[in-house]
């Protein structure tokens, strides 16, 4: 880990969301080889997470050096210190630098004419003095006042969060989040960051809280570690969890005593932050995501069927011939069910005939002129389709049209997908919260898995 101490120069990049910041500034010290060139000789980029940074500000910056192959040396830095200008031509470039708002170069340099050394103590402490100032009216004042009191609650924040070894990238998302409110509420339970900022889990807020003091029977702290054992259940493939398994997780993880698990547990019910039923306790998301996915099929089942008066076995033979293919009696049972039922599951280990099977209904469904779409959770297995049938197959997300930006899908049940029939493949990978997206926008004939 290195040090370097510099003034921004100039902010080459900025994303107001994150903070990532990229930017050029003059340094304290030459550091050979690996600043600009001879017209900019002190001057070395720097890439990171800043709440605010304006240039002629002065930041000590701790990170390290890398070489990128594209853009050259930079200055990595995962944290970062302020250190107020101490000269009067830092002063003014600071001033001038929009940091404070009815504040321009050339007030700023009015400003430092006018009381020198001793400007930062009076925006500090007696913004009053600044009417005599030549064009700094008492409306002005007002507008200085709010914009210096705002960078201060800034600057105040961050210092706090870093004081905690929580590392910049990190304050910057708590305080996108929470503003000047920051500190209050972190204090008052860190362990509501799991739910407010995305990024940090369990074991950072914990570490927060360790850091402020938090103490480990703490209710926050075991409310929370019991959601992080539900969510890395979750993350597992299960929709819920045994209430005992879980009490005994708890306490192993948060080491402390089953009973304040128990407590917790109350707590979390009685809140509805989790739903228990007999010995089972699910998070809501999960709890009714299932409750969906189970009522949509049950309403696909109920959908008055299409196919009627099919001579099933006739049509079986006439594939069989035309094709040049035997089906097995198992294959011909599940071509039967999949034409005269709403939805079917169709499973088999290796080598028992579901791709055949699969193949087989694709050519009576095109015989019957209905319309198909093929699926798979993803982009290899939708490959691996396309390649096995002939046929188009695309992602599920792709399917019903998932919009990154907003996170949501195109096809809904106000807008659903104009098909008859849908197969879908490794279905087994197929998380509860996709399973919800996809039997809300179909009115099908059959689903084959």
């Amino acid at each position: 880990m290195e040090t370097i101490t510099g003034t921004i120069e100039k902010i080459v990049y900025r994303n107001e969301e994150n903070g990532y910041v990229i930017a050029k500034v003059s340094l304290e010290k030459l550091i050979s080889g690996k600043t600009g060139n001879e017209n900019e000789e002190k001057l070395a980029t720097i890439v990171g997470n800043m709440a605010s940074v304006n240039i002629g500000e002065t930041y000590k910056l701790e990170g390290e050096w890398v070489n990128n192959p594209k853009y050259g040396w930079q200055f990595n830095f995962n944290n970062y210190r302020l250190i107020l200008p101490t000269s009067l031509l830092g002063l003014k470039r600071y001033l001038g630098s929009g940091l404070i708002k009815g504040v321009g170069p050339a007030t700023a340099d009015r400003i430092i004419e006018h009381f020198g050394n001793k400007t930062l103590e009076i925006l500090e402490n007696d913004l009053q003095k600044l009417t005599e100032v030549e064009g700094i009216a008492e409306k002005r004042i007002k507008v200085i006042s709010k914009s210096w009191e705002e960078q201060k609650e800034i600057k105040r924040v961050m210092i706090f969060l870093q004081s905690y070894q929580i590392t910049t990238g990190y304050a910057v998302k708590i305080y996108k989040t929470y503003g000047n409110s920051a500190i209050e509420k972190l204090k008052e339970n860190p362990y509501r960051l799991v739910d407010d900022v995305f990024g940090i889990g369990f074991k950072i807020a914990d570490r927060i809280a360790q850091n402020l003091g938090i103490e480990s029977t703490s209710p926050a702290r075991i409310k929370a570690g019991i959601k992080y054992i539900l969510n890395e259940l979750a993350n597992q493939g299960h929709c819920y969890g045994i209430i005992q398994e879980i009490i005994k997780q708890g306490s192993e993880l948060l080491e402390v005593e089953e009973i304040l698990v128990e407590k917790a547990l109350v707590v979390l019910k009685n809140n509805k932050e989790v739903i228990v039923e007999e010995d089972r306790i699910w998070l809501p998301l999960y709890y009714f995501a299932e409750l969906g996915v189970s009522k949509k099929l049950m309403e696909l089942l109920k959908f008055p069927q299409q196919i009627i008066n099919l001579d099933v076995p006739k049509m079986i033979k006439h594939l069989e011939k035309r094709y040049n293919i035997s089906f097995a009696e198992e294959q011909k049972e599940a071509i039967k069910k999949v034409l005269l039922n709403r939805v079917l599951v169709l499973t088999g280990g290796p080598g028992t005939g579901k791709t055949t099977t699969t193949l087989g209904l694709i050519e009576l469904f095109k015989e019957l002129k209905l319309k198909i779409v093929l699926a798979a959770p993803t982009g290899r297995a939708a490959k691996r389709m396309s390649e096995t049938t002939g046929r188009e197959a695309k992602t599920i997300h792709r399917l019903l049209e998932y919009s990154p930006k907003s996170g949501t899908f195109t096809k809904n049940s106000d807008n659903p997908l104009r098909a008859e029939v849908i197969i879908l493949d490794e279905v087994s990978m197929i998380d509860i919260l996709s399973l919800i997206h996809i039997s809300e926008p179909t009115r099908l004939l059959s689903i084959s898995y």
